[in-house]
């Protein structure tokens, strides 16, 4: 087949390395036709056969700089505005896997963004990446604008960008919108797990214990999973009583963090600690 590739054009040439890949795939070595496969593919980037065959080559050798380029042309060869979108989307998240990919990942959501501006999902994208190479105030106007267009309407939405916020806020050293934006982001969605562990660790770290109470308490009532354990939740909530003199109140919630994982070791420290 390596040879047909060689003496053969037009469709031919496209059949043999084909049947190229699809040989090397079966023997262990995907990645022993990339040559062949990226020569003629770059003959015909309209092929849809060879996308495909690249693709899953790629995909097997974690070649996601390269993957990213087959999702563009993927995009770019798309008539369905949706899949020009989630193309350009996953192209941005592959870009993001290779060092220094995050320009190539700025522009693939940027365009996706065009695409579709109203999802909240490309907008957090794009505003964490533009924050993780310095450009905070674009990432911040771009999230303001998102958020001003809800007005006083709540969602998971909502909450979820400005979870971001606060991570912009994060990077830019400016610990009171990280704090504003976390419990702005749990008062919205008292399901949004992430921001109610942040919120409780940074709103302790303040010194702002009821608040801390309040995220705390909302880690306990989620009905999924979150960054912070429902133990540790209680756990937190013990610490925060003794502090404030309450150590039946503490030794309770240290009791409650052990009903839920009966070999916390943090907890049982805290409960000697206590003498409970």
């Amino acid at each position: 087949y390596a040879r047909l590739v060689e003496v053969t054009d037009g469709r031919d040439r496209i059949d043999a390395v084909v049947r190229l890949a699809e040989a090397c795939e079966r023997a262990g070595s995907p990645m022993d036709a990339r040559a062949a496969l990226e020569q003629v593919y770059a003959l015909a980037p309209e092929d849809e056969m060879l996308r495909v065959r690249l693709r899953r080559m790629y995909e097997a050798a974690g070649a996601y700089a390269e993957l990213a380029n087959i999702m563009i042309a993927e995009a770019e060869q798309a008539l369905d505005e949706k899949v020009r979108y989630e193309r350009l989307a996953e192209a941005g998240a592959l870009s993001l896997r290779v060092a220094g990919g995050e320009k190539v990942a700025i522009e693939a959501f940027r365009r996706a963004h065009e695409l579709c501006p109203e999802d909240h999902r490309i907008i957090i994208k794009l505003a964490d990446t533009l924050g993780a190479i310095g450009e905070i105030e674009e990432a911040a106007s771009l999230l303001d604008q998102s958020i001003d267009a809800f007005g006083k309407r709540r969602s998971p939405e909502l909450a979820e960008l400005q979870h971001s916020m606060a991570r912009i806020g994060r990077l830019a050293g400016d610990w009171e919108a990280v704090f504003a934006w976390l419990d702005a982001a749990v008062q919205t969605d008292r399901q949004n797990g992430g921001a109610a562990s942040e919120l409780a660790v940074v709103a302790m770290e303040r010194g702002e214990l009821d608040i801390a109470i309040k995220a705390l308490q909302a880690i306990t009532l989620l009905k999924g999973e979150a960054p912070m354990s429902k133990a540790e939740a209680y756990l937190r909530q013990g610490m925060i009583a003794e502090q404030k003199g309450d150590p039946k109140k503490a030794v309770f919630l240290a009791k409650r963090a052990l009903t839920q994982e009966p070999e916390y070791s943090d907890a049982k420290s805290f409960l000697e600690k206590l003498g409970g």
